[in-house]
């Protein structure tokens, strides 16, 4: 009975940690120049910035609609795994938890 009960404990602690660990569950790593910006940026004021996203997981006609839904607005790049999105610092927060999105930057 007691070894029932480890195994499960073990088992539980084993899922939980992969759970957390999992790509799409962690945010992406926002880039020091952008996190500056946000964090000196009214909450209303939609600033630019870039999310590069793993193609293989996503594809742009789909962050872009996630995006959006959010309330920000998208610029979308033929060719490159990178999207311009114009939010507010919370929505380009929020936009790092989306599925297949790997980094956020500033433009430039």
């Amino acid at each position: 009975m007691l070894l029932k009960r480890v195994s499960a404990l073990i088992l539980a602690l084993g899922l939980t940690f992969v759970t957390l660990l999992s790509p799409a569950a962690a945010a992406a790593p926002i880039e020091p120049r952008l996190a500056q910006v946000l964090a000196s940026t009214a909450p209303t004021t939609r600033v630019m910035a870039i999310a590069n996203f793993d193609s293989r997981v996503t594809s742009a006609a789909t962050l872009g609609a996630q995006v959006r839904q959010l309330g920000a607005g998208t610029v979308a790049f033929k060719h490159l795994s990178s999207m311009g999105v114009l939010g507010t610092p919370t929505q380009i927060m929020q936009v790092g938890g989306l599925r297949g999105v790997q980094g956020l930057y500033a433009n430039k």
